[in-house]
């Protein structure tokens, strides 16, 4: 997976940047749809991530947001509600947890070392990958900004930088 960070929080205006409200409903009708699919249930606003569904869920959706947590951690039980409002507010985004315990491969591939780390993915880019509970505006507020980047520079900067990269490694 790409990464590419989010910027320092800045005020984001609560329009769609250019999508009618028909869009939006579309969107919001796919989410559904997808939970459907995913879930065969509507109402579950959060699906479970395995070794075996990470990459398809990725790969098919817009954005997704992921949890990375164990039942054991206080901590991450204290988040849950937070995580859970956020689903039920973002229809047109897809929020997914992944059970560290049983996930140890998945976890280990993201270098997970601390509980709850919560990740954003638009377009399989990582955009933010952060240890510890977010309170709920903290978790609006880098749902928002994942929303609003502009992914084609998003993507235009990470070719350019691997582009750069490679150029290093010539000699002159």
């Amino acid at each position: 997976m790409k990464s590419h960070p989010l910027k320092t929080p800045r005020s984001v205006k609560k329009s769609y940047k250019g999508h009618s409200r028909q869009e939006m409903e579309a969107l919001d009708l796919r989410a559904i749809l997808v939970r459907i699919r995913l879930n065969g249930n509507a109402d579950m606003t959060t699906i479970a991530l395995t070794k075996d569904n990470f990459e398809e869920i990725v790969t098919g959706n817009d954005m997704v947001v992921v949890d990375f947590w164990a039942s054991w951690c206080g901590p991450c039980r204290a988040f849950a509600p937070t995580f859970e409002a956020a689903s039920e507010k973002y229809a047109d985004v897809v929020f997914a947890k992944v059970d560290t315990e049983a996930e140890q491969e998945l976890a280990g591939a993201f270098n997970i070392r601390s509980i709850p780390t919560l990740m954003v993915f638009r377009e399989k880019v990582i955009l933010y990958s952060e240890a510890g509970a977010l309170p709920p505006p903290a978790l609006e507020q880098v749902i928002t900004q994942a929303r609003a980047l502009d992914m084609a520079v998003v993507h235009k900067e990470i070719a350019e930088q691997r582009d750069n990269d490679g150029k290093g490694d010539a000699p002159a």
